[in-house]
């Protein structure tokens, strides 16, 4: 038998609220760790945009930049969600 702290838990991820607000925080966070892996310079070229269904969404302007990024792929993602301290996404998409 679950605890009642844990059924309403579970029950807020699952509110469009807060799944909206966790999305956006998850931009910002993946935001804040591309500037830590690569400098301010990458703002010039490739920017998380958004999340949907644990996939962020990243743009980029520059083929190198997305190819660069490919590469630190599960960094990027290893890095967000242990800032989130959840399993925030699962993969990454890249639009150019």
């Amino acid at each position: 038998m679950q605890s009642l702290f844990s059924i309403l838990n579970n029950k807020s991820f699952s509110s469009p609220i807060i799944k909206g607000v966790n999305a956006s925080l998850t931009v910002e966070a993946a935001n804040e760790i591309l500037v830590d892996m690569f400098t301010e310079k990458i703002k010039e070229f490739a920017t998380a945009a958004y999340v949907k269904n644990h996939v962020l969404h990243i743009a980029c302007l520059s083929s190198v930049a997305a190819q660069e990024l490919k590469l630190r792929e599960h960094e990027i993602i290893d890095a967000t969600n242990k800032k989130m301290k959840f399993n925030a996404i699962k993969k990454i998409k890249y639009l150019s």
